[in-house]
């Protein structure tokens, strides 16, 4: 019975871009040759140096294309031809997706924005942190290689630097590291039309209470008008009560 391999990754399975690793695939198994495939690529198998039971593969310096999911199977020399079941996927994570955020720049308070993290290869679950709070994840929406996360009224709470990181849906608790970190503005362009309101506000008070004097002053004026109208008719009733004989004046 052909045996199924174990793959390993050496120093470890999170690496930096531009970092050496190797890939070693086992077997209890006789001497054999082993080969190394990865998930989606168009050379199905590469040749591993092969030591008796143990294959290796060494990636001098590695880049986003090499980051995704390996197995390895082998062949006894006695059977070239025939591969061995495939081993267990092992995952290769590269560090620092790549965090971006539209619009750029700073954002104005209540406006919308959508903060982006991002791959280049492989399908991936995306979560959003922010400094100050690491062990709280936010999940992205994730879409294959790249993860969404929007923030529909921005405000001074949502001010801050943020991360993120990923992991591959077929092994969800081994995260990448954080991506670089990415600040987040607010600007004051709402209290700027707050204050254009407040001004506009104030301006119809004024306006209310000038009125309001204007019309004080009308009813005052009428209410004085209207006394004085009243005092003359009381004088020219008066006069005519007394006669002519109350002036000494003689009639003819």
């Amino acid at each position: 019975v052909v045996r199924q391999p174990v793959i390993s990754i050496s120093p470890k399975a999170v690496v930096s871009l531009g970092e050496e690793i190797n890939f070693q695939c086992k077997t209890q198994d006789q001497p054999a040759k082993f080969y190394l495939q990865k998930a989606g690529d168009s050379i199905l198998n590469w040749a591993m140096r092969s030591t008796r039971n143990v294959g290796d593969y060494s990636i001098s310096c590695t880049s986003w294309e090499h980051a995704g999911h390996y197995s390895c199977s082998y062949a006894l020399l006695q059977s070239p031809f025939l591969l061995s079941a495939p081993s267990d996927d092992i995952f290769l994570l590269l560090t620092k997706p790549r965090i971006s955020i539209s619009p750029s720049g700073s954002v104005a308070l209540g406006a919308e924005v959508k903060i982006w993290c991002e791959i280049q290869y492989g399908t991936a679950v995306f979560y959003l942190y922010k400094a100050g709070d690491p062990t709280h994840q936010l999940p992205m929406k994730s879409h294959f290689n790249k993860g969404e996360f929007c923030i529909n009224n921005v405000s001074w709470t949502h001010k801050g630097n943020y991360s993120c990181a990923y992991a591959f849906a077929e092994s969800p608790f081994l995260f990448s590291p954080h991506s670089d970190l990415l600040e987040l503005q607010p600007s004051g362009a709402v209290f700027v039309l707050l204050s254009s309101s407040l001004v506009l506000q104030y301006l119809c008070l004024a306006v209310f209470f000038l009125l309001l004097s204007f019309g004080a002053v009308l009813w005052y004026k009428k209410k004085r008008d209207g006394m004085y109208l009243l005092e003359r008719k009381g004088c020219n009733a008066a006069y005519s009560g007394l006669g002519w004989d109350a002036w000494g004046v003689g009639r003819k």
